[in-house]
């Protein structure tokens, strides 16, 4: 059997091995509650999107719904700057 350079004795390759170790590595992780997970992706958000007081979740919605009409209107904005159309 020719090996290639990235290929082991039994045919697994070093990235299969990578990837076994990772995933058994993974497995082995605590699951977390849903609250948990639903607070860190809410502290994410509200690190993304700029201003003060964000602190409830009504008031980081209503936020990130400006926010994004507001990038929105930014796109909008640069493709008409970008290709003369104003």
């Amino acid at each position: 059997m020719t090996s290639s350079p990235s290929s082991s004795r039994n045919g697994f390759s070093s990235v299969n091995r990578k990837n076994r170790r990772m995933a058994s590595s993974v497995a082995r992780k605590k699951p977390e509650s849903v609250e948990v997970l639903i607070q860190r992706k809410f502290n994410r958000l509200r690190r993304m999107i700029p201003g003060e007081d964000r602190n409830d979740v009504e008031t980081l919605f209503r936020e990130t719904a400006n926010y994004i009409l507001f990038l929105e209107l930014k796109v909008v904005i640069l493709k008409r700057l970008l290709y003369g159309v104003l």
